[in-house]
């Protein structure tokens, strides 16, 4: 005897963008001429400069930043065998040492400042922009609603985290490690075991294989006391789980998805579980690929209690939500009639399906089978519901 029942799940997740940028500009160094030597024909030869500057209109210009610029006036045909109209020779070559002098000495303290400043902004980096002007980029996580389990075996956490694919040449002592957070009003007694998993990919046996579900060695039960305050994140509890991947992992290649695996069969605790910061290393600790979740579809940020338990907010982000569009239980109908033109298939007889009731007011569609003869596959029952 087969009882069935039908539910059609939608699921649906949420996609968070970050970009960030920084530019820094330097200027080169440039090199400054020494005139100390004639320090003293400079002083003498300056009011004939001056003078001089006034009669050719030689402009002087001052750059944005405040730095004299001195600009050496071209006078078409005015020099012509060493001689120069409306001067001297004598006066043009102090004219022209006073002015590089001067020229190399203002260039050489305006860059030495621009570059005194870019070491500065390099020394003190910029936080990184989630794309508001001015705004750091949010921690970003997977957050899971947890059940309490009622003496049965529950999967409370079984979910694929991708982005391990550069992760090559696996060995067994690779270690797959994660962060688990609670709240820090979080009050529960009983255990959940973490165990390390990944989905594994190569040639096995001269065959393509991906997506292999593949236990790791060094599982353990975590419990209240395990989880420990944070200082980064004052408002939960942090439990950092690292385990190995283990010696049938070097049957493979490469690695399609680290699995976040914690199950209980004792622990009261009903509320949430974020996931964070999932990464693969090699023996000596050296991080060969690691997850943050920014980007990541599904992700929130971490402590984002936004939707959960009834709260305000959406409806839940930061891990596939349900949402039942139909759902048929039998109990309110007295004839299958009712439930449409869908084809509930038949007994192995050729019979049709009863209605029947399993307890009072429970009711159920009811198939009979024989499969004492039957080789190979058989169908038991096939029923198609049509959605009202």
């Amino acid at each position: 005897m087969v009882f069935g029942r039908v539910k059609k799940i939608l699921r649906k997740s949420i996609t968070i963008l970050m970009a960030s940028a920084m530019i820094v500009t330097s200027v080169p160094q440039a090199s400054i001429s020494a005139a100390a030597a004639e320090t003293q024909e400079l002083q003498t030869a300056e009011t004939a400069s001056e003078t001089e500057k006034e009669e050719t209109g030689t402009p002087e210009e001052v750059s944005g930043d405040g730095t004299e610029q001195i600009t050496e006036t071209q006078e078409s045909g005015a020099v012509q065998g060493g001689t120069e109209e409306g001067g001297n020779e004598a006066d043009k070559k102090e004219e022209t040492t006073e002015d590089a002098g001067q020229e190399d000495e203002s260039e050489g303290g305006s860059e030495g400042e621009t570059v005194e400043n870019t070491e500065a902004e390099e020394e003190t980096p910029e936080p990184a922009l989630d794309g508001e002007e001015g705004t750091a980029a949010a921690n970003m996580a997977l957050r899971f609603e947890v059940k309490a389990a009622a003496g049965e075996w529950v999967d409370s956490i079984q979910t694929d985290i991708t982005g391990f694919s550069e992760v090559t040449n696996l060995n067994r002592d690779y270690t797959v490690s994660y962060d688990l957070y609670i709240p820090k009003t979080a009050d529960f007694t009983g255990n959940y075991y973490v165990k390390p998993v990944t989905k594994l990919n190569g040639t096995v046996d001269g065959e393509a294989a991906s997506w292999q579900w593949t236990d790791g060695e060094g599982g353990v039960n975590v419990g209240k006391s395990d989880f420990q305050e944070d200082a980064e994140n004052p408002d939960l509890l942090k439990y950092t789980f690292s385990g190995k991947l283990g010696e049938a992992s070097e049957a493979y290649q490469g690695i399609d998805a680290v699995v976040v695996a914690a199950g209980t069969s004792d622990c009261t605790y009903d509320g949430v579980i974020f996931v964070d910061n999932v990464k693969v290393s090699d023996a000596d600790g050296k991080e060969l690929a690691a997850q943050d979740f920014t980007g990541y579809s599904g992700a929130v940020e971490l402590g984002n209690m936004d939707g959960v338990g009834g709260g305000e907010g959406d409806d839940g982000p930061g891990q596939e939500q349900t949402k039942v569009i139909y759902e048929q239980n039998f109990d309110a109908i007295t004839d299958l009639t009712e439930l449409g033109s869908g084809d509930l298939g038949t007994n192995s007889d050729n019979t049709k399906p009863e209605l029947a009731e399993i307890a009072s007011g429970n009711k159920a569609l009811k198939y009979t089978t024989d499969l004492s003869n039957s080789e190979g596959w058989t169908t038991v029952f096939q029923p198609e519901f049509q959605l009202a």
